[in-house]
């Protein structure tokens, strides 16, 4: 037992006092247990004593047993709410939801940062170059074409195997088996992408159609695979207020018919656009207004998907 584990234990103890410990309560005792004790371990690690993480874990969130009290509370209010046939306001369901992430809260891992980053450059820099090779800007022999596919290639699926292994607030790490194949097959779309730049500076060479045509199928197959197969990773709490975290689509239906139009409108001209840019400037290039389109999406999504004082 680590000098920091009563400090926590005692905390736990204190907050759940006078609180029925049903199985329900004690698996969230466990699950912020084992939060505080972590963050406690990261504090330790850059440097501060065991004492004063233990306490510096618990400070960070706040009146502990305010906290309990609240969702237990909100619990219960919440069964007795379906029960009539009703459900909490949009405001107490948003100040109990942001309650809940900043108890379940896991901080990246600053290793998996670093890598990120280095491999996102990788990627950043093998897209770059395929563009510039199929505009015709610069000229690189076939070889360290694939080479170039190659390392963006690794680099998408390091990214996304690394990714699905790191645990978050929300989801439990994926086995490594299975992020590795996930990370495979995103490797291989990407190779495959990569090849079809190949093949678009010279489409008199079949080999690199043939090839990334192979790449395609498998990464296809292996995503949907996955994709269906895929198990559930999401923690319980999540799966808890996922059924009563509102958001604005559910609670104004104008909203959501709103947004439909947006979508429709924006994607009809993203279509044209498609059209226009490959008539005019080439094919090669068909694909800009569809990213154009995808970015402003998601920014229509988090503009309209979520009230504007759902988070104060």
């Amino acid at each position: 037992m680590t000098s920091e584990t009563p400090n926590v234990h005692r905390a736990l103890d204190v907050a759940f006092d006078g609180v029925a410990l049903t199985p329900e309560v004690q698996d969230l005792k466990e699950e912020i247990r084992a939060n505080l004790l972590a963050r406690v371990e990261e504090l330790q690690a850059a440097g501060m004593a065991p004492d004063d993480a233990a306490r510096a874990a618990i400070d960070e969130i706040g009146d502990l047993r305010a906290a309990v009290d609240e969702i237990t509370e909100g619990r219960a209010t919440r069964g007795a709410a379906a029960d009539a046939g009703g459900a909490p306001s949009p405001a107490e369901a948003w100040a109990a939801h942001e309650r809940l992430v900043a108890l379940h809260r896991v901080r990246p891992n600053p290793a998996f940062v670093v890598r990120t980053v280095l491999l996102a450059a990788v990627l950043v820099g093998a897209v770059v170059a395929l563009a510039l090779l199929v505009a015709g800007v610069i000229d690189l022999p076939d070889g360290a074409a694939v080479a170039v596919a190659a390392a963006g290639a690794l680099a998408t699926g390091g990214v996304v195997a690394d990714a699905l292994r790191q645990e978050t607030s929300s989801h439990y790490p994926m086995p490594a088996g299975r992020a590795l194949a996930w990370g495979a097959s995103a490797a291989a779309g990407v190779a495959a992408l990569g090849l079809g730049a190949l093949f678009a500076v010279d489409t008199g060479r079949a080999w690199p159609l043939a090839v990334g045509a192979v790449l395609a199928v498998a990464a296809t197959a292996g995503l949907v695979t996955l994709g269906v197969t895929q198990t559930n990773r999401t923690k319980a709490w999540v799966r808890e207020v996922a059924a009563v975290a509102p958001d604005r689509f559910s609670q104004d239906p104008v909203a959501a018919a709103r947004f439909g139009l947006y979508s429709g409108a924006l994607w009809l001209a993203a279509l044209a656009a498609v059209v226009v840019v490959g008539v005019t400037v080439g094919w090669v290039w068909a694909w800009v207004p569809v990213l154009a389109a995808l970015l402003v999406e998601m920014v229509l999504v988090a503009r309209m998907l979520f009230r504007a004082d759902a988070g104060r």
